[in-house]
Parts: C-alpha cells; sequence; structure tokens
C-alpha cells in the first residue's frame, strides 16, 4: 500500500489549491499568450 502523506500537508493542499486557481485564469488568456507562457515555462524547466 502506497503512503501519500504528504497530501496531508497543508502546504501541499494550498499549492494544489493555487494551481487551480493559476489553471482558472490562464483560461482567459487568449490562445497566442497561453502558447507564449508554455513555450516560455518548457525553456526554463529544460524539458
Amino acid at each position: 500500500m502506497e503512503d501519500f502523506g504528504y497530501r496531508k500537508l497543508i502546504v501541499w493542499q494550498k499549492s494544489v489549491e493555487l494551481v487551480g486557481l493559476v489553471y482558472e485564469e490562464i483560461k482567459k488568456f487568449p490562445l497566442d499568450e497561453r502558447f507564449a507562457l508554455m513555450t516560455i515555462t518548457f525553456v526554463h524547466l529544460h524539458l
């Protein structure tokens, strides 16, 4: 059985909530701006 104790951490719960809020805001962006954000993110993460 896997232990997902990190999900009980308040910092984990708040970060998941924040990601949800960010995604909702990004949906409001024009498509070209969303694409630019993704490109910048991938470059900085070296993906």
